[in-house]
């Protein structure tokens, strides 16, 4: 993920940014966070207090910061679900939270810290047996090339 953030002017508003999928996460003058198109257009308005990259098509963002939800986006701003933070554990401070494979890793507040994978509706695909449990960093155990590393 790049960290280079740069300023550019889109339509008078000043516009700071970081390239970091086919979506470009920008912030407006009132400090709310979108999502630009690789040809510097508005591909999704800033209105979100927190954001994350794009991965899989999808990514999650958060309408204000006492929402107890990450919404699931699309490329073009549709919700498809949301991830209940009142139930799962989602790792934003070192690695963004992400979908790879269709899959994103949490982990389970009321069930001893399980190891859980949600859909992009923001539903259990897969819940691992207790012997995972208190896998501290769901963020590292995302799927490639249909497998998944976990302690």
């Amino acid at each position: 993920m790049s960290t280079d953030i740069r300023r550019v002017w889109v339509g008078g508003i000043q516009i700071y940014y970081s390239v970091v999928s086919d979506r470009i996460i920008y912030a407006d003058k009132n400090r709310k966070w979108g999502y630009l198109d690789t040809n510097g257009h508005i591909a999704i308005e800033a209105q979100y207090d927190e954001v994350f990259p794009f991965n899989d098509n999808v990514a999650l963002v958060r309408k204000t910061k006492k929402d107890d939800k990450l919404y699931i986006i699309e490329t073009n701003g549709k919700e498809k679900g949301a991830v209940d933070l009142g139930r799962y554990d989602v790792y934003t401070s070192i690695i963004p939270p992400f979908f790879s494979e269709d899959k994103l890793a949490v982990t389970a507040k009321a069930n001893d810290d399980r190891l859980l994978y949600l859909g992009k509706d923001g539903k259990v695909l897969l819940e691992l047996p207790p012997k995972y449990n208190g896998c501290h960093h769901a963020a590292g155990a995302n799927f490639h090339e249909g497998y998944a590393v976990v302690e």
